[in-house]
């Protein structure tokens, strides 16, 4: 018979890890069946968020006194459920609720415990939605691959809605269905990270057994971008159903199914259990439904339905919407939104996600925590999933809740009330800081007995870089076994050689061969006996060739040396003369500036594109206006075109206003990158997005409206300039006739 563990406290050091029983149970039947396979593969990063148990707000908090069992133990101050100390509280809740939920629903005789579905994941997220701790909204066409069909939802031969709906966290825009009432709502995202189990390993000494779990987020990883959440559905969890806690004996009806009024949790926590209805008639509720209108209705969530000691799934698994819900009872109120959608669980199939699919580079959600838009997260828990399959099928698996690590105990020294949070940093290439990455290694020790759930654990227990310094060895050993196998290839290729040598050197064919070659090199030696025999003679004439050599390399004889100057060509800046015969003449070319057409001369005004053509090393340009000035009523933006010559380290533009501009409340921006190449490592893909410097008329006053200016750019790669007031132009405007810039 199913019966609801007896958990401990969270910890107050090194994390606290709970089991679901149905995964227990997984595990048992797999170890019993020779069909199905049992394989840890995935895990899940979460951001519980803060606890707070009397504000009226739409924020989602986690509100442990939201269940009707817990709420009235709140308003009539019994103190049994909601003692005061949080982290009691928090793990009453989640012993009381969570895992006894999971306990009466595999203890009801309508359970089939052989689907390889259980239902550990639907519990969780039901108990983490029923204390108001995650809400959800449709997931939108840039998050869902278009393959699925977001609009239809179809009623099978069992009841079950079959959908290929998808969901993720948060609010629907306001004024929109699912919206109404919620004003000034925030939402904070719980599930920050999704990946995979890589590394499981199982240790047998003479003190203990168990398997090794190793949860690793790269340095390189942020979060992970959407995370989507699909229904899951079968005949073990259905719409508008419920289930009491009916036992033999009525004293035992308020306490944990399976348990005995008068058995005592060894830890100290609550023996009762918290229900979706305690009690008949109260509390006092009402409620707004956030997908038909903001006006308040009476009645609770699971309204009309109303049975003591009960749970209930909503009416519908397909509707994220909310209850905005008033629960009144002893002159005491909490109002709180609760999630509508049930029966969920979180997505990992990579062909879900539209990034993913339109991405070719990508095919892992492993890969896709490292694109861009991935950013630093938080996080306070882990879920850990594994697969049940048939190895002779493959694909008939499915992907189960195994159990939920805390990392800390609930924190409320400051105030705040909050299971304390780790920070996941990613490497910013920007400003140079370094990220992080994270190792967490789980030890799970099996047990069949269910009275009191506990799992041996330690995390990073001998360094925070034990993920790291694992892999490496990994990557070592890997190494080596390369080598080795290089090594055996090679003597292999050796041996085969000497093989191949012996059989030529001893058949008859080659010995012939042999003595053939042989004597054709003795008649050769013989033949060039008088050159070994006058060997003087030979380095008298090296040594004539080699002094006439150098005398006429040093001009010293009648012999006259040409070279082919026809290879030397001129560049950017560099002139080639060849006017004179056998001569040639490089020169400089560019002077200190490049001043391009008109001279360097140009008009800028207010409503113009303002654009100057980026030429080649130093540029000049002036704002000449035959000695009119100009008032800006409005911003100015002037374009530095680097489409045909691109930025260089070092280079200069020296821009320099001949004619008064008075910017006065408006501003001059000077901006380039017309192509949007700029950074390298990241490019902005919009025109002239990269802005040099904002002036306005505090820096023109200053050079009576006439200043001079250098910009240099110290940075080719991400555009990076310097800009300097070097003076006021001093020259008289020069009145010449060309079109404005």
């Amino acid at each position: 018979m199913a019966k609801t563990p007896f958990i401990r406290p969270l910890q107050v050091q090194g994390g606290t890890f709970y089991t679901f029983s149905s995964s227990a149970e997984d595990l048992a039947f797999t170890f019993n069946n020779s069909t199905n396979k049992f394989s840890f593969s995935k895990f899940a990063l979460l951001n519980i968020p803060n606890f707070d148990n009397s504000s009226t707000s739409d924020t989602n908090y986690v509100r442990l006194n939201g269940p009707d069992g817990a709420f009235l133990d709140w308003a009539n101050n019994t103190q049994k459920i909601i003692t005061g100390n949080s982290n009691i509280d928090f793990s009453q809740s989640f012993q009381s609720y969570c895992l006894n939920l999971e306990s009466t629903v595999t203890g009801d005789d309508n359970y089939d415990p052989t689907k390889k579905q259980n239902i550990s994941e639907r519990i969780f997220f039901k108990w983490l939605k029923e204390v108001g701790g995650v809400r959800f909204r449709p997931a939108n066409s840039t998050e869902v691959a278009a393959t699925l069909n977001q609009n239809s939802v179809i009623i099978d031969t069992n009841g079950l809605p079959q959908t290929q709906k998808r969901y993720v966290e948060g609010d629907s825009a306001l004024g929109t269905t699912g919206a109404y009432g919620m004003t000034g709502s925030v939402y904070n995202r719980v599930v920050q990270y999704v990946g995979s189990l890589d590394i499981v390993n199982s240790v047998t000494n003479n003190n203990n057994s168990y398997s090794e779990i190793y949860v690793y987020v790269p340095t390189n990883s942020g979060n992970t971008p959407t995370v989507l959440f699909k229904n899951i559905v079968d005949t073990n969890y259905y719409p508008d159903y419920q289930w009491t806690n009916s036992p033999e004996n009525p004293l035992n009806d308020e306490y944990l199914f399976g348990r005995n009024y008068t058995e005592i949790n060894p830890s100290g926590l609550t023996s009762l259990a918290i229900y979706d209805d305690d009690a008949l008639g109260t509390p006092t509720a009402s409620y707004i439904d956030t997908g038909l209108s903001a006006t308040p209705v009476a009645g609770n969530w699971y309204s009309p339905r109303d049975t003591a000691n009960t749970y209930f799934t909503d009416s519908l698994f397909t509707d994220p919407s909310n209850y905005i819900l008033t629960k009144t009872a002893n002159s005491n109120s909490l109002t709180y939104v609760r999630s509508k959608l049930d029966s969920i669980g979180i997505d990992f199939d990579p062909n879900s996600y539209k990034y993913i699919v339109d991405d070719a580079s990508i095919s892992t959600l492993d890969e896709y925590n490292s694109i861009p838009s991935a950013s630093d997260f938080e996080f306070n828990a882990a879920l850990i999933y594994y697969d049940v399959y048939d190895p002779a099928i493959p694909t008939n698996r499915a992907t189960n809740l195994y159990g939920i690590l805390f990392l800390d105990e609930v924190n409320s020294s400051s105030g705040d009330i909050f299971i304390p949070r780790t920070q996941k940093k990613r490497p910013n290439p920007v400003t140079g800081l370094n990220g992080n990455s994270f190792g967490f290694k789980i030890n799970l020790k099996f047990d069949t007995d269910i009275d009191q759930t506990g799992v041996e654990q330690a995390i990073n227990d001998y360094s925070t870089f034990s993920m790291s310094m694992f892999m490496d060895a990994a990557n070592v050993l890997q190494d080596a076994s390369s080598t080795l196998n290089k090594s055996a290839s090679q003597f292999i290729d050796l041996s085969d050689r000497v093989t191949n040598l012996e059989n030529i050197a001893l058949t008859t064919e080659t010995s012939v061969n042999f003595n053939a070659r042989i004597s054709g090199i003795e008649e050769s030696l013989a033949a060039n006996q008088a050159l070994f025999n006058n060997t003087q003679s030979i380095l008298n004439l090296i040594n004539q060739n080699y002094d006439l050599t150098r005398s006429i390399l040093n001009n010293e004889t009648s012999v006259e040396v040409s070279y082919n100057l026809n290879t030397i060509n001129q560049g950017l800046g560099i002139g080639v003369d060849r006017s004179v015969e056998n001569l040639v003449t490089i020169n400089n070319t560019n002077q200190d500036f490049n001043i391009g057409q008109n001279k360097g001369y140009g008009i800028l005004t207010q409503t113009g594109q303002n654009v100057i053509e980026l030429l080649n090393f130093s540029n000049y340009f002036k704002h000449i206006n035959n000695g009119i000035d100009v008032n800006l009523t409005g911003d100015m933006t002037i374009r530095l075109d680097d489409t045909k010559v691109k930025w260089k380290n070092g280079q200069r533009f020296r821009m320099s206003f001949g004619d008064k501009v008075y910017p006065q409340s408006s501003i001059i921006t000077i901006v380039t990158d017309s192509q949007g190449l700029y950074p390298l490592s990241s490019p902005s893909g919009g025109i002239y997005s990269t802005t040099i410097i904002v002036l306005d008329d505090t820096i023109f006053s200053e050079w009576g409206y006439k200043p001079v200016f250098d910009i240099v750019c110290i940075d080719d790669q991400n555009l990076i300039f310097q800009v300097d007031a070097i003076g006021k132009s001093l020259t008289d405007n020069q009145l010449i006739s060309f079109n404005n810039l």
